[in-house]
């Protein structure tokens, strides 16, 4: 009995541990993804912090809307950047664009919420950067519990990173070559 209910704890443990594996990492934290053939499939969890303890659920198929919003918000902001330096401005914090995004948080246990993520320029003596702000977000399970907001700086690189990592062509690649040894047990 007991060899029994350990081999049929093994196999539930080898299904969950399929279901979401580490898919890349980028300057600002880890990616995973679910990879089991289900309605999740190619869901990304993009860490927006090192922790790993604040992040955002992109669906199969928002990695490049995502990517779209970064690189017309960098873009606009970089377009600002001219304006401001030829126009001498030394001081400036203002608001490029914003979206609504459906992400996680750990408080404990795994929570989840929604984010208002925000590309904004700054400008303070004169030196001009771009950053993207993750608001705090509330507990879908408990109005009351709340993460931690994030904030960080942005440049071309850190968007051309994560577009390698989040184009459909990437993740698609990466699901059939972590389905591939499991079609060869059929």
């Amino acid at each position: 009995m007991k060899k029994v209910l350990l081999v049929l704890g093994m196999v539930a443990l080898t299904f969950s541990m399929n279901a979401q594996v580490s898919y890349g990492e980028y300057s600002q934290g880890k990616v995973s993804m679910v990879v089991k053939n289900d309605k999740s499939q190619g869901t990304i969890y993009l860490d927006l912090n090192s922790e790993g303890t604040y992040g955002i659920i992109l669906k199969r198929g928002q990695g490049e809307d995502f990517i779209t919003f970064l690189q017309s918000n960098f873009d606009k902001y970089t377009e600002w950047s001219v304006i401001a330096k030829e126009n001498k401005v030394t001081e400036l914090t203002k608001e490029v664009g914003s979206i609504r995004q459906t992400g996680f948080f750990r408080y404990g246990k795994w929570q989840f919420g929604t984010s208002n993520l925000s590309i904004s320029m700054s400008i303070q003596d004169g030196k001009i950067g771009a950053y993207l702000y993750g608001s705090k977000m509330q507990s879908k399970l408990n109005k009351y519990i709340k993460s931690d907001s994030v904030l960080f700086f942005i440049n071309q690189e850190i968007i051309n990173e994560l577009k390698s990592i989040l184009s459909d062509d990437k993740i698609n690649e990466f699901i059939v070559s972590k389905n591939s040894a499991d079609k060869l047990f059929n």
